[in-house]
């Protein structure tokens, strides 16, 4: 059991139908596809969802909740990193969703 899950996007997020009700889930990538921040979904499952996404001109980790990307074209499977300030806000809006 997990009150939440942090996990880069990809594939093993479909392991989230195994999750107990309530699960809050912080989805991290460049480009992501929402499958698993679909409305129904979630439902379904009882969770709730968040993402975390590519800075877009002008932002950058430090100032802004994004995710700095290391290819210009093809996002999908590119590497990132992330400002402390970043991970600490996802840190601090998990506790905050847990709490509620």
């Amino acid at each position: 059991e997990a009150d939440a899950i942090i996990m880069v996007h990809g594939a093993q997020m479909a392991n989230s139908i195994f999750t107990v009700e309530g699960t809050m889930f912080v989805e991290l990538g460049c480009r992501v596809f929402e499958f698993l921040g679909s409305k129904n979904y979630l439902n379904l499952i009882g969770g709730k969802y968040t993402m975390v996404q590519l800075c877009w001109r002008g932002e950058t980790s430090e100032k802004d909740f994004c995710l700095d990307c290391t290819q210009e074209k093809d996002f999908t499977y590119s590497n990132f990193t992330m400002a402390q300030k970043t991970f600490d806000k996802i840190l601090d809006d998990i506790v905050i969703a847990i709490d509620s």
